[in-house]
This record gives C-alpha cells, structure tokens and sequence, in this order.
C-alpha cells in the first residue's frame, strides 16, 4: 500500500528560490500563467471587450513577458525586506532583545500573532503592489496608448497578484500530518 502524498511546500519564502533551483522551473511558468490570466481578464473587463485572442493581439507576448518578469523583480523586492527584518537582529547587536526575536519568529511562522510583525510583512505586501504597480504601468504597459486604460491594468495586476501568501502563517503547514 503506497502513502498518501502531502504537499507540505505549497508556499515558502521568496529566499527559498535561491536554495532550490528547480523549483524555478514550476514558479516561473505557473507565476507566468496568473500574469497572463489577470492581463487578459483585466485587458476584457476594463478596457475593452473582445476575445481573449483579441486581447492578446491588442497586448502582445512582449507585453506580457515584460511585465511578469518586472513582477518578478518587485516579489524579489518584497522577500527582501522579509528576509532584512528578519535578519535586523543580526546585523544591528541593539536589537538582541526578546520582543525582536519575537517579531522576528512571528514574521517566520505566523505573523498574526504580533502586531509588529504583521505590520512588517503587510508593509512588504504592500511594496510589492506598488512596485508591480509603478513596473506595470511605466514599463510593462506602454504599448496601451490610453493612459487612463493602462492605469487601471496596471492597478488590476497590482491588486490580483501581490504576493499574499506572504501573510500565510507557515507554522501550518508545519503542523500537516
């Protein structure tokens, strides 16, 4: 009798990229699909309604590459205050105090169970959206020549594809039989 199969990584720190090469090659095309998803739903609901083929016309490989892999520069962006907040303790010696490793714990595991940290990793969601925002609308976007229809683009992706999962507490998936 086999064992039953538990997908115990279903979300882990942007960091993680760097230890686990391959796990790139199932990021990057599954990252690359909600993109793509949220440009052409986006494309259809807010500025336009033709088909999905006319909407990719209107926006184009290029487009959709573009702004997937400055999507990509703004998670990194984003794991990166992560990961600086929860290594402050290391490189400023001040900050060795019980209520930082606290934070420091709680940005880890669950942020919900500090305010501070759920403040830190809120902050770095919100970063992300907007850097996803500006990287979209100043780069990814040009192609759209209405600035009014690239801005609500820009804003859908940035609102639909922030990474929330940055807000998962993983001392769930820890606690997985």
């Amino acid at each position: 009798m086999r064992k039953p199969v538990v997908l115990r990584n279903v979300a882990f720190p942007v960091f993680m990229l760097l230890l686990l090469p391959p796990v790139w090659l199932v990021i990057l095309p599954l990252n690359l699909l909600v993109d793509l998803a949220v440009l052409l739903v986006g494309y259809q609901l807010l500025i336009e309604r033709v088909g999905t083929r006319g909407a990719m016309r209107a926006l184009g490989w290029k487009t959709a590459v573009v702004t997937w892999l400055f999507g990509f520069l703004a998670d990194f962006a984003g794991g990166g205050v992560l990961l600086g907040a929860t290594m402050a303790n290391e490189l400023f010696p001040a900050l060795r105090q019980e209520s930082w490793n606290a934070i420091q714990s709680a940005i880890i595991y669950n942020p919900f169970r500090n305010l501070w940290a759920l403040s830190i990793v809120l902050l770095a969601v919100a970063l992300v959206g907007v850097l996803i925002y500006l990287f979209a609308r100043y780069i990814g976007l040009r192609r759209i020549g209405d600035l009014a229809a690239r801005r609500k683009l820009a804003l859908a992706l940035a609102v639909c594809t922030a990474p929330y999962l940055f807000l998962l507490p993983t001392e769930w998936l820890y606690s997985l039989p």
